[in-house]
C-alpha cells in the first residue's frame, strides 16, 4: 500500500490491517497517523516519510501477529511527536527527525506494562535521531540495542533505561544530561 501527497499533508483517518502488507506513506508536508496501523503483525515493513513533520495519534502495533520482523522506518524533515505507542515484533524502529526532535509524552512509568513505554521493538535495535535537542522522556523497550543520537544539540536521558536493554550509544552533537538510571 503507498499513500502519498506530493503537496500536502497525508492523514490515515482509516485503520490499515494486519493483512495490508508493506506500507509507504509519503507526504510533501505531514503525515497525521490519526488510526491504527497493525501491517506490522505479518512481518510487513511500515515506511513513513514527510517534508515536514510526522505526528503518531494512534499506535502503530506489530506484536502479537502472525509473523515477526516487520519494521518501522518514520524520517521527518522536522519533528516526530509520538502520542501513542510504536510496537513491533522483533523489528527495527528508527524514528529521525532530521532537523526537528523526537517528542513523546513524559508521564510514562517504568514498570513495564502496556502504555508505560512509548516505543517497544522486542529483541530488535531502537534508532531514536534528531537534528536538535532530544529528550527520552518515556522509556522504550528493547532487548536489543538503543542508539539515540542528537546530530546538532543535546540529548536528555529524564526516563528509565533498563538493564534488559542491549548495548547503548548516546551521541550528542552538544551535551549529554542523564537523569534518570540507565542500567
Amino acid at each position: 500500500l503507498n499513500l502519498t501527497s506530493t503537496g500536502g499533508d497525508v492523514n490515515v483517518n482509516t485503520a490499515i490491517p494486519d493483512t495490508t502488507g508493506d506500507v509507504t506513506i509519503t507526504a510533501a508536508q505531514s503525515v497525521n497517523i490519526n488510526e491504527t496501523i497493525t501491517n506490522l503483525k505479518s512481518g510487513a515493513d511500515l515506511v513513513v516519510t514527510a517534508g515536514d513533520d510526522i505526528n503518531v495519534l494512534a499506535s502503530v502495533d506489530g506484536r502479537d501477529g502472525i509473523a515477526p520482523g516487520g519494521t518501522v522506518t518514520m524520517t521527518a524533515a522536522n519533528d516526530i511527536a509520538l502520542s501513542a505507542p510504536v510496537a513491533t515484533q522483533n523489528g527495527t524502529v528508527s524514528l529521525t527527525a532530521t532537523n526537528g526532535t523526537i517528542t513523546m509524552p513524559d508521564n510514562a512509568a517504568d514498570d513495564g506494562t502496556v502504555g508505560d513505554w512509548i516505543v517497544n521493538a522486542g529483541n530488535a535495535t531502537i534508532n531514536l535521531t534528531a537534528g536538535s535537542n532530544f529528550s527520552l522522556d518515556a522509556p522504550v523497550m528493547t532487548t536489543g540495542a538503543l542508539n539515540i543520537t542528537s546530530t546538532n544539540g543535546d540529548v536528555n536521558i529524564a526516563a528509565p533505561i533498563r538493564n534488559t536493554t542491549g548495548a547503548v550509544t548516546i551521541t550528542a552533537g552538544d551535551g549529554i544530561t542523564v537523569r534518570h538510571q540507565v542500567k
